[in-house]
């Protein structure tokens, strides 16, 4: 049975170009970064339809705040270089207010899910920038060639910097598999005598 109705038809006709600019997630990457601001300037990964085959890439968008865990008070942070992965979601409403004082706040048009209404939130990876090896286990903190690394799990702490691991758990403390704790002995150590000479 055929929908005759013409807002129907209407609606299916507009429907495409209503969604055409609409803006809610993509994955993307950083192209500058402000760290006084945490503002960040992003490209878009996935290039728009243009229709008849052809596709562009999306203009570059400024001033995009960054997302890093924390508190008021505390954050996590690190380094975001140039070509940093990660996904750019795009608010419902317009953010102009809420990034100069926070919320709640009226919107300051009503433009919705546009390319100017972006965060970032880096650590989306594509398979070119995966971290081989990266630890399954605990929480912590590593270098991308696994050179430098900090693991913490159940069973305790692990550090490794240099070629260099550290250890540290209901085990004592160990420094490259070797227990260097409150437990461990030294042997053949000759205690020395009671005065120390001092050279005059």
């Amino acid at each position: 049975m055929n929908d005759s109705n013409p807002f129907t038809t209407l609606l299916k006709e507009l429907k495409p170009a209503m969604l055409w600019d609409m803006m809610i997630g993509l994955p993307g990457k950083v192209i500058s970064y402000d760290p006084d601001l945490q503002r960040a300037v992003v490209e878009c990964g996935i290039q728009r339809h243009e229709g008849k085959g052809d596709f562009k890439s999306l203009p570059h968008i400024e001033h995009v705040p960054v997302q890093f865990a924390g508190t008021a008070q505390w954050s996590v942070f690190h380094e975001l270089p140039e070509g940093t992965e990660g996904y750019i979601h795009f608010s419902h409403r317009s953010v102009d207010y809420w990034l100069e004082q926070g919320g709640p706040v009226r919107p300051l048009d009503a433009r919705m899910f546009d390319a100017s209404d972006a965060f970032f939130a880096p650590g989306y990876r594509s398979r070119a920038t995966c971290i081989a090896g990266l630890p399954t286990e605990g929480i912590g903190l590593s270098h991308a060639d696994g050179s430098v690394q900090l693991q913490l799990t159940s069973w305790g702490i692990k550090m490794s910097a240099g070629g260099q691991t550290l250890e540290l758990g209901a085990g004592g403390l160990k420094h490259n598999g070797v227990n260097v704790g409150s437990t461990h002995k030294h042997g053949g150590v000759e205690s020395g005598g009671s005065k120390t000479n001092t050279p005059e």
